[in-house]
């Protein structure tokens, strides 16, 4: 435990460093040649009836005409800036210089979501207007063109990639803590151990990196393939709420409860509902984004409520709990603030990501320390179990172990056994002359020589103090026994011969067969200890003479 605890602290150690680098690079300066002057080219834009337009909150028309004079410290630059939900074409003068409509999967929906543009303005054209005519996909407040700068094409990626950086590298960060601890909960849910939590909280943090990192452009940037990250983007959130209640379930003890189920069919309906709408109907995840946000403010609701129930439980009012509630605390919050944040037509995303990055490490933390207890706890009662079904002193199996076996054959309906008793002779003569520590001598040494003569064939167990059986199974068993017969007796003899024992080790023996399904294994049992009596009278006999 202590070794993983240190594990543990050294992951978020990581996690700490990675942060503060992602930090660090973030303030680096990556311009090359002093060329670039990111000149700030969002203002100074104008509507066609002359008013002033935010091109960063456009009016919602069908079609918007934004205009704007290229100066002299601007001819030459690429007019960079990113896109989102409108479709565009920009005119120097008359001519067009760049158009923007981009061919879609039916799938994706109607919109991109997010794009990179850069216009190269060329020099000579000093005085003339720059014309933007835009048509918007949703016209609902949610096109804009903002991070508009005059700058080098190259210089300019360079600057959104250091602008998102540090939130695309946290998002990838919970991405690869929610593979690992579903990873983790897969193992132990494999070995029946029961960690579905982990399992959960392990795929809620990977959907939700990934739907905050379709936010950072990074992706976009590098796939060039907006549509598909817009795509993802709304499949995450659909799927979100599903790995949420079932980790809220599971973590306050209502495992049982249809709830979950519940939720999830009516998050896949809507899963269902959005992908037919957007390929075969007229609305798409956007115009439907409402219905998703309704069914997460749903989950959130009832998870609430199911925590509220498990803290007013008795047997759910501890520390721990009241810990899992503050987690939650911070990822609802941070999820309300962005949902307010995305209908108000602002930036949204950061304050979930913070969230849920948060949520995770905690959680994370709180799992991976329950999972190693348990497995503490599986170890002691591997061991017990092992002692239990172990005889201590040969290593043999114990009378446990035989109860447990015996029963197990008692149910088979077909196959042929060999049941063998065993005894050592003379081990109360040994136990009073010499001693238990002798006795026992001579009985380890006769569970070895029973051992390696039989054991190949079955099990071996030590059902009393100087008593064995074995069980044993096999084709032509009985021609078999009878030849490793002859070479346990060489073995015995060989073994007094060597060691010259006090007393010599003497083994009784007798094998009765036991036809699964016809015979009653006790009498078999009876008759197999009958022939082992006959055989210690014989070995008796020859001792005396």
């Amino acid at each position: 435990m202590r070794k993983i605890n240190g594990l543990i602290h050294i992951g978020i150690f990581v996690v700490a460093v990675a942060l503060f680098a992602c930090i660090f690079i973030s303030k680096i300066q990556f311009t090359g040649e002093d060329r670039s002057k990111l000149k700030d080219f969002s203002e100074g834009w104008i509507y066609q009836d002359g008013t002033i337009a935010e091109v960063d909150n456009l009016k919602e028309e069908n079609k918007i005409i934004v205009l704007h004079e290229i100066t002299e410290d601007v001819s030459g630059y690429n007019l960079c800036f990113r896109s989102k939900n409108i479709n565009f074409s920009v005119y120097m003068g008359k001519t067009k210089i760049y158009d923007f409509h981009p061919a879609i999967n039916k799938v994706c929906g109607h919109s991109y979501g997010n794009y990179i543009h850069s216009i190269l303005i060329l020099s000579g054209n000093e005085g003339e207007t720059i014309r933007i005519e835009a048509e918007p996909v949703y016209a609902d407040g949610t096109e804009f063109f903002d991070d508009m700068y005059m700058d080098t094409g190259d210089n300019y990626y360079l600057k959104m990639i250091k602008k998102n950086l540090v939130r695309f590298i946290i998002c990838i960060l919970i991405m690869v803590l929610g593979v690992g601890l579903f990873t983790l909960g897969s193992v132990f849910e494999r070995k029946n151990e029961g960690r579905a939590q982990t399992q959960s909280l392990g795929l809620m943090a990977f959907l939700t990196g990934m739907w905050v990192m379709m936010e950072s452009l990074i992706l976009q940037m590098l796939t060039h393939n907006s549509p598909v990250c817009h795509l993802i983007n709304y499949m995450t959130l659909i799927l979100l709420p599903i790995p949420a209640i079932y980790l809220v379930s599971y973590m306050t003890g209502h495992s049982k409860s249809n709830i979950k189920e519940v939720i999830c069919a009516i998050v896949l309906l809507n899963f269902v509902f959005q992908v037919y709408s957007t390929v075969f109907g007229t609305k798409d995840y956007h115009d439907l984004l409402g219905l998703t946000h309704g069914i997460i403010a749903l989950t959130v609701v009832v998870a609430a409520w199911l925590l509220i129930r498990a803290l007013i439980g008795k047997k759910e009012k501890n520390k721990s709990k009241f810990m899992i509630v503050f987690a939650f605390l911070i990822l609802g919050g941070g999820g309300i603030i962005d949902i307010v944040r995305y209908h108000e037509g602002k930036s949204y995303g950061t304050a979930f990501m913070i969230g849920i990055f948060l949520f995770v490490l905690y959680l994370g933390y709180y799992e991976i320390k329950e999972v190693m207890k348990m497995q503490e706890r599986n170890r002691h009662a591997k061991e017990l179990s092992r002692l239990a079904h172990q005889d201590v002193l040969t290593q043999v199996e114990s009378r446990l172990s035989f109860n447990e076996y015996e029963e197990k054959i008692k149910n088979e309906k077909t196959g042929n056994y060999l049941i063998v008793q065993f005894d050592v002779n003379n081990l109360k003569k040994v136990n009073d002359r010499y001693g238990h520590h002798e006795g026992d001598h001579q009985i380890t040494a006769a569970a070895n020589l029973i051992k390696e003569s039989f054991q190949a064939k079955g099990h071996i167990f030590r059902t009393g103090g100087d008593e064995f059986i074995a069980i044993l199974k096999g084709k032509d068993i009985e021609v078999w026994f009878r030849q490793q017969k002859e070479v346990f007796d060489k073995k015995i003899k060989e073994y007094n011969e060597t060691e010259k024992p006090s007393v010599i080790l003497s083994i009784a023996c007798g094998a009765a067969n036991y036809v699964c399904g016809k015979d009653e294994l006790e009498q078999v049992e009876i008759r197999a200890d009958s022939l082992m009596y006959e055989n210690k009278k014989k070995l008796k006999e020859i001792v005396d003479k």
